[in-house]
């Protein structure tokens, strides 16, 4: 069976005219709207053209005559059909309901203009029997609803996917934004965030919110600062807020923020120095004379031991070439030495080690690559045998 719907044009005129089913057209309404950009059309309750204006002829292409009889449905965009369904069932609830919504509608040419399309119930008028519909064509305001549509999607997109957790508030604290990191950072749905303050959301960091906010705002500038909040698990965790100025078109200002969390980077960095201090600690008490040098033989680190094996003080070994330790007979020869253990050539050596007054002593020389600074270096360590 098919499918009928009815459809009503909404117009602020009241037509002392007699519209009914032998659809007879009232030729002064048509001089009344004839300089008008709008179409008005009347349909009855199953949703068939009872009357069109002239202009629909300039805004569709159609004869208004060849109108008449025909579904109301036919003309509209498949993808409209449910939402117009919908609305037709709530205007025909009672006489005088008016709904308005955006429809695509079909021109001569087969293509669909965005209108806007206001319906009046007028059935339970006489002189019109119908649903009165009044339309009017939108597609610039169309397009650039949609371009907003879309930009707020990507934004919605990019800021969820964002790796820290985001949220904008207005100019009396409320949370108007967040992404999905800020709810998962509260524990807590966009539902029990949107539209409450800050203090009922962090309320033991109201104080320091506010005092942030403040800042932010007075200077017009951005504001970063660390702070610590405790997660759903218990567990604290480190944050880095920056916050900065969002002005509105209303002449308002709003409070942007970025948190990300820098938990796990602190403690690596902790991490680190415990571990740079072990290496000095155990560096600088090994039984061995420890040696770090580049590429190039210059010694950049050295131990208590190493000054004590070469009989100088270890500040002047910082820094020095290791060529200015050895015999200018036998510069050489170490040279090609320590070019081999920097090759990956050799890793263990005999060889001596010649004190400021000249004296040699024999060692068993090591050397494995460690990074010192960022850089490749050697590690040699010399024993004495």
């Amino acid at each position: 069976m098919k499918s009928k719907i009815n459809f009503v044009f909404l117009t602020h005129y009241y037509f002392p005219m007699n519209l009914n089913k032998h659809v007879r057209k009232p030729e002064y309404f048509d001089k009344l709207i004839e300089h008008r950009t709008d179409a008005f059309f009347v349909v009855d309750e199953h949703g068939f053209v009872l009357y069109a204006s002239p202009t629909v002829n300039k805004l569709f292409g159609f004869d208004p005559e060849t109108l008449i009889g025909k579904s109301a449905l036919e003309y509209i965009h498949p993808d409209d059909h449910h939402a117009a369904r919908l609305r037709q069932s709530v205007l025909l609830v009672y006489p005088g309901n008016r709904v308005t919504a955006d429809y695509r509608i079909r021109n001569v040419h087969n293509e669909f203009v965005w209108m806007e399309c206001i319906f009046n119930n007028m059935i339970n008028i006489s002189q019109v029997n119908g649903v009165m519909v009044q339309m009017r064509e939108i597609s610039e305001r169309k397009s650039f609803e949609l371009q907003l549509e879309e930009s707020e999607e990507r934004f919605r997109i990019f800021m969820n996917n964002a790796p820290g957790a985001a949220w904008i508030r207005d100019e009396h604290g409320k949370y108007v934004f967040m992404n999905e990191a800020f709810q998962q950072m509260t524990n807590r749905k966009m539902a029990d965030l949107i539209g409450k303050t800050y203090d009922a959301i962090f309320p033991d960091k109201a104080e320091n919110i506010r005092d942030t906010d403040k800042l932010c705002l007075d200077y017009g500038k951005s504001v970063e600062y660390l702070d610590r909040l405790s997660s759903s698990d218990g567990i604290e965790r480190d944050w880095v807020i920056h916050k900065f100025p969002l002005p509105q078109s209303n002449g308002k200002v709003f409070i942007g923020a970025f948190a990300f969390d820098y938990t796990k980077i602190l403690r690596a960095d902790q991490s680190i120095r415990e571990s740079e201090s072990r290496f000095r600690h155990i560096f600088d008490h090994s039984p061995d004379a420890l040696f770090i040098e580049d590429e190039n033989g210059v010694i950049l680190e050295a131990n208590a031991k190493a000054g004590d094996l070469q009989g100088v003080p270890v500040s002047s070994l910082i820094g020095a070439n290791m060529l200015d330790l050895v015999p200018e007979n036998r510069k050489a020869e170490i040279k090609d030495i320590h070019s081999k253990f920097y090759s990956g050539q050799i890793s263990k050596y005999s060889a001596c080690v010649w004190m400021k007054d000249g004296k040699e002593i024999p060692v068993d020389l090591r050397a494995s690559f460690i990074q010192h600074k960022g850089k490749k270096a050697l590690l040699f360590s010399l024993r004495e045998k």
